[in-house]
C-alpha cells in the first residue's frame, strides 16, 4: 500500500519557510531540499495558503508564516493537505492520549 507524503512534504516546507523567514525561497529551492518536483511544492503552497498557514505575495518569492510556528500542529497540516481524511480519527485519538 502506498502512503501519501503530502504531510511530510508540507511540514518540511513550513520548516523551511520558518527558517528562512527573512529571505526569499523559491519553490525550486524547496523542491531541491525536499527532493521532489517544484510543481508538487507549488500545489502544497496553494493549499497551505488557503488553510491560512502562510502568506504569499503575487510576483514575489517572499513567503512567510501567517501565524507563529508553535501554533501550527501536524493535525491541522494534515487536514489542509490530505484529500483522504481516513486517518484523522486515529490522529484525534493520539492527541487525546497525549493531553
Amino acid at each position: 500500500m502506498a502512503f501519501s507524503t503530502k504531510l511530510n512534504v508540507a511540514t518540511h516546507m513550513l520548516a523551511l519557510i520558518a527558517i528562512f523567514e527573512n529571505e526569499e525561497i523559491t519553490s525550486e529551492a524547496m523542491a531541491a531540499s525536499i527532493q521532489t518536483n517544484p510543481v508538487v511544492v507549488r500545489k502544497l503552497l496553494s493549499q497551505l495558503n488557503k488553510a491560512g498557514f502562510i502568506e504569499t505575495s503575487r510576483g514575489s518569492e517572499k513567503t512567510k508564516l501567517a501565524t507563529l510556528a508553535h501554533n501550527i500542529f501536524l493535525y491541522n497540516i494534515y487536514q489542509a493537505v490530505e484529500k483522504s481524511k481516513k486517518y484523522l480519527k486515529y490522529i484525534k485519538i493520539l492527541i487525546q492520549l497525549v493531553q
